[in-house]
Parts: C-alpha cells; structure tokens; sequence
C-alpha cells in the first residue's frame, strides 16, 4: 500500500504546501510508504502507478470547482485508488471563473471541507474541516507585537501598502507568515491563508477585494472586515484566547482518527 498526498504543489504559495496534513502527522504516516504528487498536474503521470491498494489524501487548499481539468484530475485519481480522503480542501471559484461542472466526490471514503457553508445553499456544510494548517507548531510558539498594521499580500496581485506599511508575500515561509501576523496587531490581506491566520491568531482581519464573488471568503466560517484603503484606528482588536484555533485544531484531530480508520481498514 501506497499513501499518495496529492494537492497543489506551488512553491510560490506558501499555503499550499502548509495545507498538507503529511506534516503534522508524520510519526503516523511515515509507517507506510508515501508520496506527493501535483494534483494540478496529474495528467504528467503515469496513471498505471495507482492501484487499489492504495489511499489517496487529497487537500488542502482551493482545488475544488476551479478548473474542468482539476476536476477531473481528482476525480480520476479517487477512481484509481482503493481508498480516499478529501481533507481540509475548499472551493475555489469567482465571477471570473468556474468549472463547467460540479466536481464528484461520492467516490471518496473520507471527505472534510474547509468551507463552513454549503456552496450549493444547503446551509451549513456538513463535514466542515478547516484547513489543517492550524497545526503549525508557529502559532504555539511565543510573538510579541511590533507593528500596528501588517499586511500580508499574495504575489499574484500586484497590490502593496501605499503609506510604507510593513508587509510580507504568501511566498515567504509559512513560519514567517504566521510569525509576521501573529506580530501585528491588525491584520490586512489580499490572500486567503493570510486572512485564516490572522482569524486563527485573534486578531482583527481586513479583507482586500480583488476578485467578487470570491467562493474562498464567500462560504467560509470567517466575516472579514472589507479593507477600504483607510488604515483602521479603532476596531475589536479579537479574541486573545484563540478559541478558534483551539476549535480548528480540535476539529483536524477528530477528522484524523476518521483518516486511520479509512487507511486501516483493509480492503
């Protein structure tokens, strides 16, 4: 048997090679045979080398309804293993662009989503995992803050601080990242990682719209505040417990203990 984590191998993008639960439960994993693979780009592979056997770990990150053929790359893989897991992935779509279809995840044995609300208006989504990312041994370590505003930018979009604010791209290390956030006392983003860590760390996140009708933000448990261009001066500076942290993690634990069952389970 193979383990097979398969997500979006962008070393431009931070989060998402922070999205992969390899990394936070490696003593386990590491009893089995594993391997990494690029979801995006499954079509450079021979299929020949999955067998039913095998499990495939598919997340996190947005890598559902974005593309036909990111869809159809995931689907073909859950049909070639034996067994599957979606973990902490999420959808990822706009006004500007979608799948032409809906992508099927029946075949899945296993599947947690890191939207909260049901992105076909069903309510609440029913096997709600945030991405695993808040695992990240960063968040417990110690941070004292040392700038008012930090603004945590994607590389994609060419936007930056107007008045030589501090700010730090989704392509340093993840570490760094979160190190940066945890450091400001207000958080602004453009990128979806950078708004989950400043949610996660409690502290007061301002969104910058690039694209409307982003599903990443629209169907998420978080409500950012919308960044207008002006550096806010008063606002609900969050919850010092990190309790949605604590939950996060709680919730990745869980879903976990479902993941062994999935791999143990013989076929």
């Amino acid at each position: 048997m193979k383990i097979w984590f398969a997500h979006v191998a962008n070393v431009e993008n931070s989060g998402d090679g922070a999205s992969t639960p390899y990394h936070y439960f490696k003593e386990y994993f590491d009893q089995y045979e594993c391997a990494r693979i690029n979801v995006t780009r499954l079509e450079e592979y021979d299929l020949k080398m999955f067998s039913k056997a095998d499990v495939a770990i598919i997340g996190g990150g947005g890598i559902l309804d974005l593309c036909t053929t990111w869809n159809t790359n995931i689907e073909n893989l859950i049909s070639r293993v034996g067994r599957s897991v979606v973990w902490g992935a999420g959808y990822s779509f706009s006004e500007l662009s979608r799948s032409a279809s809906h992508i099927n995840l029946s075949g899945c044995d296993c599947v947690g989503i890191r939207d909260y609300y049901d992105v076909e208006g069903a309510g609440l989504t029913k096997n709600y995992v945030p991405c695993v990312s808040c695992l990240h041994p960063e968040f417990d370590a110690p941070h004292k803050v040392k700038r008012n505003v930090g603004f945590m930018l994607h590389y994609y979009w060419k936007t930056r601080p107007q008045n030589g604010e501090e700010f730090i791209l989704n392509n340093a290390p993840f570490e760094e990242i979160i190190k940066f956030i945890c450091e400001s006392s207000i958080v602004v983003s453009n990128s979806y990682h950078g708004c989950y860590i400043g949610w996660l760390a409690g502290k007061p996140v301002f969104r910058i719209v690039e694209v409307e009708g982003d599903s990443r933000f629209t169907f998420s448990k978080q409500r950012y505040n919308i960044f207008n261009g002006k550096i806010p001066t008063s606002v609900n500076f969050g919850d010092s417990t990190r309790c949605d942290l604590i939950e996060s993690r709680n919730i990745n634990l869980k879903f976990f203990e479902k993941v062994k069952e999935v791999i143990e389970d013989e076929l």
